[in-house]
């Protein structure tokens, strides 16, 4: 294959075609890292899935923040390897809840990493078909990772021994989003 610089990906050829989308590009630990805008999101993978000098074939994981304070809430993240250059990068892009395009039809292993995050963050990819409960059961109300969400969940379960079955019981703890004050412990 000849010599391959690792960084690559980030040639004339890639800024040239998507310096619009392109929002910030950063290298940390001799990995780049894209942000995008969510909007190009489909050709930017397709672009780095099929291009020469590129070849990112595959999708290592897909994972999201919940970032409550700011205004565009969440940010995903798609690793990807190119294994014939030995290669990773880290694409980021800032999402509303609705909105982001599923990667499925170029990264088949993107359908179980949607779902994951739909049920944890409760992110829509619009074009995942099979967006249902993976990892909480079918009842359950809300979204787990989001920082919103009560630490204590909605209901109490308990087993009952004499009818033999699990009970839910509503809870009536109200939380605010918390702010920790961590300066005020050394504060006396």
């Amino acid at each position: 294959m000849g010599t391959y610089n690792k960084y690559m990906v980030l040639n004339s050829t890639f800024i040239n075609t998507f310096f619009f989308a392109i929002k910030r590009i950063e290298i940390s630990n001799g990995k780049p890292i894209i942000y995008i805008n969510s909007k190009y999101l489909l050709d930017i993978m397709l672009f780095l899935y099929l291009h020469t000098n590129c070849r990112y074939d595959c999708l290592v994981d897909i994972s999201s923040v919940d970032y409550i304070s700011r205004e565009v809430r969440f940010e995903v993240i798609y690793n990807l390897l190119s294994i014939d250059y030995n290669s990773r990068i880290e694409i980021r892009c800032l999402v509303e809840e609705f909105g982001l395009s599923s990667i499925e039809l170029i990264h088949p292993a993107a359908v179980w990493y949607e779902r994951e995050i739909w049920d944890m963050f409760g992110i829509f990819f619009e074009g995942n078909n099979s967006l249902q409960r993976i990892l909480t059961d079918y009842g359950f109300n809300g979204h787990p990772l989001r920082k919103d969400f009560p630490c204590t969940g909605f209901f109490d379960i308990k087993y009952d021994y004499i009818t033999k079955s699990v009970k839910y019981f509503n809870l009536s703890l109200a939380q605010e989003n918390k702010i920790y004050d961590y300066a005020a412990v050394w504060q006396k």
